[in-house]
């Protein structure tokens, strides 16, 4: 995977992260899409844990 498709994908993560701390469930979850589709495999395993847990 490419740095920067990385780095995309673990901004991503954090933004997602914010957006669940401020109640914006489907903002979240477009943005963790995203990811599972971007990042690497750690990535894309956080962003399942992240929606099923806010599912």
């Amino acid at each position: 995977m490419l740095d920067g498709q990385w780095h995309d994908a673990a901004t991503k993560l954090d933004l997602a992260k914010a957006y669940q701390e401020m109640g914006d469930q489907e903002g979240a979850r477009e943005i963790l899409q995203e990811v599972l589709h971007e990042g690497d495999e750690q990535q894309k395993s956080e962003a399942q844990s992240l929606l099923a847990k806010h599912a």
